[in-house]
């Protein structure tokens, strides 16, 4: 889908391993040294992220989320919940993946993901 047809709520943060980050689906990794990173979470069901108290709802576009205590948990929802960290100077995406999908209907599948070729994040 179109980056316009999420939902998408952003966040800066130092990133130091996987415990920093605020999604509810990751990988282990340790950074050698602390990075500023924008961390996203992308949602084409705003059903699934609602009750965020400091974001206006029905949320549009962007929302940057100024305190980590009001990003989105989203704790399902498959391809529907895209998790990204990207490079806070360059923008370059780190990384990126779906989050579990566990609806009755869904067939379990390797959550799809991508890591940039220079990527940090990337598991060795």
């Amino acid at each position: 889908m179109a980056k316009s047809d999420y939902a998408r709520f952003y966040a800066l943060i130092e990133l130091k391993s996987e415990l920093d980050l605020p999604f509810t689906t990751s990988h282990t990794f340790t950074l050698a040294a602390p990075r500023k990173v924008w961390v996203s979470v992308f949602t084409e069901d705003v059903g699934l992220a609602a009750n965020i108290p400091s974001v206006p709802w029905p949320p549009s576009g962007a929302t940057r989320i100024e305190a980590m205590e009001d990003f989105p948990q989203i704790f399902h929802g498959g391809c529907r919940v895209v998790n990204l960290v990207a490079d806070f100077e360059t923008g370059e995406t780190l990384a990126s993946w779906c989050n579990v999908d566990d609806r009755p209907s869904a067939l379990p599948s390797k959550v799809p993901y991508y890591y940039a070729e220079n990527s940090p994040l990337r598991e060795n």
